[in-house]
């Protein structure tokens, strides 16, 4: 059995206002709708370079970050910060027995 440390997530982590975008397909356009959700309090920060250096090749590039919450967040997900970054979820660790997930994001593009 593992122990829950959710309890010191209170302590060293700060709110992100994060927002799920939704993709669908309408009259054969792609449509985004952002769904709002409650801010809650994550840990975030970009991935260490011996981390990126073991992704693919082609992934190499892209701007990696880690997120630690206790927010559970669908593979795939899209969510938008209040800056209006773009964060894709590559990869989720499920530590909910210690009472958080850990996040592989990659930044999108801005098409701004």
């Amino acid at each position: 059995m593992m122990p829950n440390v959710s309890s010191v997530f209170s302590n060293w982590t700060s709110p992100v206002q994060l927002r799920v975008v939704v993709k669908r397909a309408d009259d054969f356009q792609l449509r985004e709708d952002v769904m709002q959700i409650a801010p809650f309090e994550a840990v975030m920060q970009p991935m260490k370079a011996q981390s990126v250096d073991r992704k693919p090749e082609g992934m190499r590039q892209w701007r990696w970050w880690e997120a630690w919450t206790q927010q559970e967040l669908a593979p795939d997900a899209v969510v938008q910060d209040q800056d209006g970054l773009q964060f894709r979820v590559q990869a989720k660790t499920n530590w909910a027995q210690s009472g958080f997930f850990h996040y592989e994001m990659t930044e999108q593009p801005n098409d701004a």
